[in-house]
């Protein structure tokens, strides 16, 4: 009898020694995570939609696609998927309630342990963001001098057929010079017809511009120019702009300054509407933009009106014949009394460089519109002119068919006329996907 139950109670022994072992074995080995993701966070921007990949191979967690530049990832918390659950996850060496902030600035060692208790995995956890600041435009000088010409007058310029194409005025006449990269340049050559070189404009395929005479006039290599208007009874004045497939001129008839149109197809000259007093078309700063749905603009920004009276306003139109001026009033002009300056449109943004104040002070900020001229700031110190370039007036001002800046010669601060080449390039426009 004894023996039976010696037996027995053996027997149920085994029998639970056997139960545990086997749940010890249900218990899972697999410590990986199966998905990696961060919870919301204001300081990182659209960081809980960042994707992150988890390499098992190589034990690490990363992201491909930087996050913004100036995103704070010193205080991130992550959230972890696993396919069978984990014991206990190791940051650094010091278990994890699940719920603290993790500082990524470097990255972080993670142990996941799995159910089994046994079984770990150590990643290196890593969020990758942008080094560069992507809004900063980065210059370089390409040239310190684009010409030995001496005694210039005035200069303009703009980006045409791929490559800039700069115009001086010397005396009677005008120079031509040509670069495809800023560093080296053609050697000056005489146009056939002197022009009022600030009048330049782009127009379809071709280069329009007023001559020293007054006529309108057109080239497609800026040297060889043919007369569109002959005639003395309208003296052209200044190109404002083209669009409507139109260039749109201002011009003097019997005393009386109108808007003109010019249609390159018809080779025909319209009067359109009289000029207002308040329109600046001398001495103004130009840029053509796009709005928000893709319509070109025009904008004219500071300048003197048909009195020779400076006019300090910034009219927009999307017509050529129809301005109107965004800036009523003269105390919501943050960038000031100023004219002269140089307007370019990058980056879905107006930039103001330079220029100078009402009593003749050159300046060398910067401005910036993000709602199409409606609202000027100064811009930030990661746009702003380098040191070198000084206070400016007149500086030539485009943008390449690769959107980079171009900013060359100009007025210094002592009336001296500078002949040097600057690029400017905006990062982000460099960035690609990280591996």
């Amino acid at each position: 009898m004894t023996k039976h139950l010696i037996s027995f109670f053996f027997a149920i022994l085994l029998i639970g020694l056997a139960s545990c072992l086997n749940e010890k074995e249900d218990l899972s080995n697999n410590p990986h995570p199966s998905a990696v993701s961060i919870q919301t966070n204001t300081l990182a921007p659209d960081i809980e939609s960042t994707v992150f990949t988890i390499d098992e191979t190589n034990l690490t967690i990363s992201n491909s696609d930087s996050i913004a530049y100036n995103s704070r990832i010193d205080k991130l918390v992550p959230v972890f998927s696993f396919a069978e659950g984990v014991e206990q996850i190791l940051i650094n060496g010091t278990i994890w309630n699940t719920t603290d902030s993790i500082d990524f600035s470097s990255p972080v060692i993670i142990q996941f342990k799995a159910k089994d208790k046994l079984t770990t995995a150590e990643y290196t956890f890593k969020v990758n963001k942008h080094t560069v600041d992507p809004e900063a435009i980065t210059w370089t000088k390409r040239a310190d001098n684009f010409t030995n010409l001496t005694n210039i007058e005035e200069m303009a310029g703009l980006w045409f057929q791929s490559q800039a194409i700069l115009f001086v005025q010397k005396g009677n006449e005008t120079f031509v010079l040509k670069s495809n990269n800023g560093q080296t340049w053609t050697e000056a050559t005489s146009s056939n017809i002197p022009l009022e070189v600030s009048t330049i404009l782009v127009h379809k395929n071709a280069i329009l511009a007023i001559s020293k005479n007054h006529h309108l006039i057109t080239s497609v290599d800026g040297i060889n120019w043919s007369i569109i208007s002959s005639s003395d009874e309208i003296s052209f004045i200044n190109i404002l702009c083209s669009l409507q497939n139109k260039a749109w001129i201002v011009g003097d008839k019997n005393n009386i300054t109108y808007i003109y149109s010019y249609n390159s197809e018809s080779e025909t000259i319209t009067e359109v509407t009289t000029v207002s007093d308040k329109l600046p078309y001398i001495e103004v700063s130009k840029a053509m933009m796009k709005t928000k749905n893709g319509i070109e603009k025009s904008v004219l920004i500071s300048g003197k009106n048909n009195n020779d009276t400076p006019v300090y306003s910034v009219f927009s139109s999307m017509t050529g014949d129809y301005w109107v001026n965004v800036i009523t009033e003269t105390a919501s002009l943050t960038f000031g009394e100023r004219i002269h300056a140089t307007a370019i449109w990058l980056d879905s943004k107006l930039l103001l460089f330079g220029g100078s104040t009402a009593n003749n002070n050159n300046l060398l900020d910067v401005y910036i519109s993000s709602d199409e001229g409606y609202t000027w700031e100064i811009a930030s110190s990661n746009k702003q002119l380098p040191v070198e370039i000084g206070a400016r007036k007149k500086m030539i001002g485009f943008v390449d068919s690769n959107n980079t800046l171009w900013l060359i010669g100009g007025i210094d601060a002592l009336g001296n006329i500078q002949s040097d080449v600057w690029q400017g390039r905006l990062n982000k426009f460099d960035f690609i996907k990280q591996d």
